[in-house]
């Protein structure tokens, strides 16, 4: 029997959830939160829409607030246009909030998550730490404020703001798991696991709170904790917005050897999202340990189709022509997998050296590492190679917090 090397794939991706509306009746918005799993593989960007949230529009009595009726209304507006994705219009109705009660805390918070959500991440940030000035003790604006600086690099800031938010409500279970995604993405995965812990015990129906907690303990080596974690993740949440925590679960499942099982749920969540890449190139590596080659073959491919630019699955594909024996097709299909993870690697080289001049020595470390992780050493990329090593030890001890 041949055995087969197959490239992993960091499907294990927290679910981030940033609570969009305070003093409303919400439910969670998703945001994916890309961390690597413990055996190191590529970064991937998952293309699952996020979840909107149910918003109740009873305006809040003014004398309660700094801010007129009218202010008010246009708040609830806009929390309702925010749900419905009209970020333009939510934008202005914020907007037209502030103009009328310039002291509204929560009419700056909602223009800094419609900044947040079009990509003005400074923006957003400018304004949450404008409701913070309002209201200290505004822990869901704190909570927001950490991710918009998480978002921009700023780590350690990042930090702070989470735990603020806690301290601030010590039962914020959106902040307890947006806390352990940082934790985990810098290394701290015990603290990453007493935080969505936390989560849970304020919110044990949280399907995301459940699932980071499977792929943090995926990545200390407790296999079996994690296959829990993710079957209750998988339980809570129901059709389609369960495809995440199916792919974790299948590939926990075939990482203990029950590929059967892992099979079944690829499958599911082919059917329920066909044009997931990452759900295709699971199957195949599926099909591939049960030596059904040409099945693989089939997944792979239509995972390359949906993302042409999908290293892994090239790698895969050229895996699965080597066992039958067409060494051209594996060579052609190996050599673009190496193209792609060079071109990859080379992003996280640029991002390491542009953090390192903005003086964010964290984010910097973290792109050397990724960039010396997937790079190939040869003769192009030797000069790289020795460059980030160098950068590496220099931040290494102390790290420094990073600028802001």
């Amino acid at each position: 029997m041949m055995t087969l090397s197959l490239p992993d794939s960091p499907f294990h991706v927290p679910v981030r959830i940033p609570q969009y509306v305070r003093h409303f009746v919400t439910s969670s918005v998703l945001l994916l939160s890309l961390c690597p799993v413990a055996s190191g593989n590529h970064d991937i960007s998952i293309p699952l829409s996020e979840e909107g949230f149910a918003a109740s529009i009873e305006p809040r009595l003014s004398e309660t607030l700094k801010a007129s009726n009218e202010a008010v209304t246009h708040h609830n507006l806009g929390l309702v246009l925010l749900s419905r994705q009209d970020l333009k219009s939510a934008a202005d109705e914020f907007r037209a909030a502030i103009r009328l009660s310039p002291d509204f805390s929560d009419a700056y918070h909602g223009l800094g998550l419609c900044l947040m959500k079009t990509g003005d991440i400074p923006g957003s940030i400018q304004q949450f730490r404008q409701a913070i000035r309002l209201d200290p003790v505004y822990s869901l604006a704190h909570t927001n404020l950490a991710l918009a600086l998480e978002l921009d690099g700023e780590t350690d800031a990042a930090l702070e703001e989470y735990r603020e938010a806690i301290r601030l409500r010590p039962d914020n279970a959106v902040a307890h798991n947006n806390l352990g995604i940082l934790l985990k993405s810098i290394g701290d995965i015990d603290g990453a696991i007493a935080e969505y812990r936390l989560a849970i015990r304020s919110r044990p129906d949280s399907p995301p709170a459940h699932n980071n907690l499977g792929v943090a303990l995926q990545a200390k080596g407790d296999l079996q904790a994690a296959i829990l974690s993710y079957q209750e993740a998988f339980r809570l949440q129901a059709g389609a917005g369960a495809v995440l925590y199916a792919l974790n679960l299948g590939m926990a499942l075939q990482a203990s050897g029950k590929v059967d099982g892992a099979l079944g749920l690829y499958r599911t969540v082919v059917r329920l999202k066909p044009e997931l890449a990452e759900a295709h190139y699971q199957l195949g590596t599926a099909w591939q340990i049960k030596q059904q080659p040409d099945h693989a073959i089939a997944e792979f491919q239509e995972a390359i189709r949906l993302r042409p630019a999908y290293a892994d699955a090239y790698a895969a594909l050229g895996v699965a022509y080597q066992t039958k024996g067409d060494s051209d097709q594996a060579l052609t299909h190996l050599q673009q997998a190496t193209k792609l993870h060079t071109e990859a690697a080379l992003t996280h080289y640029k991002t390491g050296m542009k953090s390192l001049a903005k003086g964010k020595p964290r984010k910097a470390g973290q792109a050397f590492a990724e960039f010396l992780r997937l790079i190939p050493d040869n003769p192009d990329t030797h000069d790289k190679i020795v460059t980030a090593k160098n950068m590496l030890n220099e931040l290494a001890e102390p790290v420094p917090k990073d600028a802001p």
